[in-house]
């Protein structure tokens, strides 16, 4: 358990940032499967919103979702990363609670590849 919260009343905004290198339109399915998963099993949360953030150099640097939780408890969040994990949640991960310091999360690890596409035989 988090440890976090007690019994609550309100809606609250928790950020996921994921330690993902997803594009807009390669985070967009993931929020939507989150949101029909939540919504199908009654669990109040809902995606509101997300970004991506781009390094100096272009590539992308990591990715948030933001998510309205009603009557946030420590079982609902615990319940949101376990979800989270299961989509394959990279390693690095963090669940932004307001007020609250950041709770690392992820099971996955991620490869990258850098391939130059100028130095590199045509036959490549």
């Amino acid at each position: 358990m988090l440890g976090l919260f007690g019994k609550s009343k309100k809606k609250t905004i928790v950020v996921v940032t994921l330690n993902a290198r997803l594009q807009p339109m390669d985070r967009a399915p993931l929020e939507d499967g989150l949101d029909a998963f939540m919504e199908q099993r009654g669990h109040r949360m809902r995606v509101v919103g997300g970004g991506t953030l781009q390094q100096p150099s272009g590539e992308i640097k990591e990715c948030d979702i933001e998510m309205e939780v009603d009557n946030p408890t420590d079982a609902r969040l615990t319940l949101l990363i376990n979800v989270l994990e299961s989509m394959l949640a990279p390693i690095g991960s963090t669940l932004h609670i307001p007020g609250q310091q950041g709770i690392d999360f992820g099971r996955q690890h991620g490869l990258a590849i850098y391939v130059n596409g100028t130095d590199l035989p045509a036959s490549v």
